[in-house]
């Protein structure tokens, strides 16, 4: 298992943008605009990506930061995770080959699993 990135939920995608490009550095690597989201991946030096999301939904503070574990098996590692007691969510499937789920930790994090 690996952390793949790191997520945050904006309220405002431009005033986020230029904070994270035009203050701390990042460099965009990818883009992408669906109906009702935008996502923005941004990348430091080695590689390591922060993904922004602006849904049509507005955004009470809290918990808007999570990050993103990549595993070989997502099917497995549910199954594991709910045989330990863990709660998880449905399979989340937004686009085509795109399949995760969540689980909280103890202080309410959010954790995406996917392949």
């Amino acid at each position: 298992m690996k952390i793949a990135w790191n997520t945050i939920l904006v309220n405002e995608m431009e005033t986020s943008f230029q904070f994270y490009v035009d203050h701390i550095g990042l460099e965009v690597a990818q883009e992408v605009k669906n109906e009702g989201m935008h996502l923005v991946f941004l990348k430091d030096e080695t590689g390591i990506c922060l993904e922004l999301i602006k849904t049509d939904k507005l955004l009470e503070k809290g918990n808007t930061v999570g990050f993103v574990l990549q595993v070989k098996d997502m099917e497995a590692t549910k199954k594991d995770l709910e045989h330990k007691g863990l709660v998880t969510s449905d399979v989340i499937s937004p686009a085509p080959n795109v399949h995760f789920f969540h689980v909280l930790d103890p202080n309410g994090v959010t954790i995406q699993i996917q392949e």
